[in-house]
């Protein structure tokens, strides 16, 4: 295996972070039926403004963190995630980190709406509270470099932080991510599930459930939870 190693992301890293983006959803059904029939620069540029304050204004407030895993052997981002620090922001704050969203005509707003109201309200209802906790935003690996272990690197060094300043950490995640940080010592707390064909009959039955809905699960990770590398998800 090639050497990595992980770094805090700056904002030179903004483009490289999108093409990682890009590149790990390209064959994700979920992701393919929100972009709908957008161009490769209209998706582009729907990722960009989405990540911007991830490594921009975000970082410069102390609101959001994001960090990236090298390969050494090519200086290329393998993977990257972002996190939201505990911080009480004003409203003008939190107006400059929240991304607009918008979608272009070509998008899908039914599936975006969805995710923003349907699954991004779980954290909140589950006790999150941004003064206090630590909110994982989105973990990206370029499918060469799946299967490697490197999210769950990236996710200790995010535990490790949290562990550090004595806050738990919650997360939102798929299948593949929710297998991953159940082995960091995150907890499933509640879940919504999904059938695509009610947004687009061209989805219908194309999820990762038995039943072809896709889930979207919250998990929320304690201090000082341990890692248990055998723990593996169970569809219920």
């Amino acid at each position: 295996m090639a050497p990595f190693t992980i770094h805090q992301a700056i904002p030179s890293d903004l483009d490289e972070m999108v093409d990682v983006w890009v590149q790990a959803c390209k064959e994700d059904t979920n992701w393919r039926l929100m972009m709908g029939s957008m161009t490769a620069e209209q998706e582009y540029t729907f990722v960009k403004s989405t990540i911007r304050a991830r490594v921009e204004i975000g970082v410069e407030i102390g609101a959001l963190q994001s960090w990236k895993i090298v390969d050494e052997e090519n200086c290329k981002i393998a993977g990257w995630t972002s996190v939201s620090l505990p911080k009480t922001l004003t409203e003008e704050e939190m107006k400059m980190i929240t991304p607009s969203r918008e979608l272009p005509p070509e998008g899908n707003v039914r599936a975006r709406d969805f995710m923003l109201h349907e699954v991004g309200p779980l954290s909140t209802k589950h006790g999150f509270d941004r003064t206090k906790h630590f909110h994982r935003q989105g973990s990206m690996v370029r499918p060469e470099y799946q299967r490697q272990g490197l999210m769950r690197k990236l996710t200790a060094r995010i535990n490790g932080i949290a562990d550090a300043q004595g806050a738990p950490v919650y997360v939102s995640a798929r299948a593949a991510g929710a297998g991953s940080f159940l082995k960091e010592g995150f907890e499933v707390l509640e879940w919504v599930d999904l059938e695509m064909g009610d947004l687009d009959e061209n989805f219908r039955g194309r999820g990762e459930l038995k039943n072809g809905k896709t889930r979207f699960r919250l998990l929320k990770r304690e201090v000082g939870a341990k890692s248990t590398p055998e723990r593996k998800l169970v569809e219920e």
